[in-house]
């Protein structure tokens, strides 16, 4: 099994809770997003693979057989 971590994010809400410990705020997040280092919503995934949600409901990795 392979597991790739992703810069997908259930939320705006679930980033700003995964950043927290920077102090992080809903601007952050989106200039995080403007930049292209974060995105919200699900990734494409391939047939052989399948989304899991980590780090307390925040992310997104892909799992791969």
């Amino acid at each position: 099994m392979i597991i790739i971590g992703t810069s997908y994010f259930l939320s705006i809400p679930a980033a700003i809770r995964y950043f927290s410990y920077e102090n992080t705020t809903r601007t952050t997040i989106n200039k995080k997003i403007a930049e292209g280092l974060i995105h919200i919503g699900q990734p494409l995934v391939r047939k052989n693979q399948k989304l899991k949600i980590i780090d307390d409901g925040t992310r997104y990795t892909i799992v791969e057989d």
